[in-house]
């Protein structure tokens, strides 16, 4: 099966799907993005897409998990975003964002007015962070730090799970990523 994205394909073999968890949640990503989202630009690593909230998202094009920043309130924590998110995150509050991933919340929460901190540790979400926040001119009101926040200050190994980028942490866990200061 192969889904047109742009002017390229993302094809999937679904006889082999029951085998690898990865494709078949690159598949369920893929079909996601189509329903949930206005697809405005891909080039080899990333997609530039726009949500129904009007928001625009840099996206890893094989990203197993980017497409959840974008979909906080509609598929992957509608629960968290309208029962807490939108209850608490008021004009001129301070919002800080711990673990922002892509922004999913700090961008959503400058849009409704808040001043943010966000802090992501690591390289590769910070450069997304960064180009969510410029690309929808609120760089008035987020502050991005490429620092992880711990119970003490050093560097630390960053961990991971070796499958999906939002699951990074200090925790330790299946594989290190790489090292991080800590503040």
């Amino acid at each position: 099966m192969c889904l047109r994205l742009d002017e390229e394909l993302e094809c999937f073999d679904l006889a082999s799907l029951g085998n690898d968890l990865k494709e078949v949640l690159s598949l369920y990503s893929t079909i996601l993005l189509i329903i949930y989202t206005n697809i405005l630009f891909v080039d080899k690593e990333t997609l530039l897409i726009k949500t129904g909230d009007g928001i625009y998202w840099h996206i890893r094009r094989r990203s197993l998990d980017d497409i959840s920043a974008p979909l906080l309130p509609f598929i992957s924590e509608p629960y968290e975003y309208h029962e807490w998110f939108e209850k608490i995150v008021k004009e001129n509050a301070v919002f800080v964002d711990v673990g922002a991933f892509l922004g999913g919340y700090a961008i959503r929460a400058a849009k409704k007015g808040a001043k943010v901190l966000a802090f992501e540790p690591s390289k590769s979400n910070y450069w997304l962070l960064e180009r969510n926040i410029q690309t929808n001119n609120l760089r008035n009101k987020i502050m991005a730090f490429k620092i992880a926040v711990g119970s003490a200050r050093g560097r630390r190994p960053l961990y991971s799970d070796g499958l999906f980028y939002a699951t990074l942490s200090l925790v330790p866990n299946t594989m290190v990523e790489g090292y991080v200061d800590v503040y």
